[in-house]
């Protein structure tokens, strides 16, 4: 018994946070705000660990990301272009973390 309710927990939260410091950089180098870019890189980070937790592949994670990302930055106030750099650029991070 022990620990099995946690398997893959432990995982799943290593690489949320691994993948949310590479996409904030990404983020913030492709020259978005600090507070969209934070707001990007935590949305992307989260939802590509789930992803890649339900056992869906690198690209299908990385889809995910930068949907979560866009939704995120959206409600942030972010402009079009902004929400869309951002975006991509934290789906490209979150699948290359992957």
């Amino acid at each position: 018994m022990g620990f099995a309710p946690f398997q893959g927990k432990f995982e799943h939260c290593a690489y949320a946070v691994a993948a949310g410091h590479a996409t904030e950089s990404a983020v913030l180098q492709s020259g978005v705000s600090e507070n969209i870019a934070r707001a990007a890189s935590q949305a992307a980070a989260q939802s590509a660990a789930e992803s890649l937790k339900e056992g869906k592949s690198p690209e299908e994670a990385a889809s995910a990301a930068a949907t979560a990302a866009f939704e995120a930055v959206d409600k942030k106030g972010a402009n079009k272009k902004e929400a869309m750099r951002a975006a991509a650029t934290a789906g490209a991070a979150a699948a290359a973390a992957a």
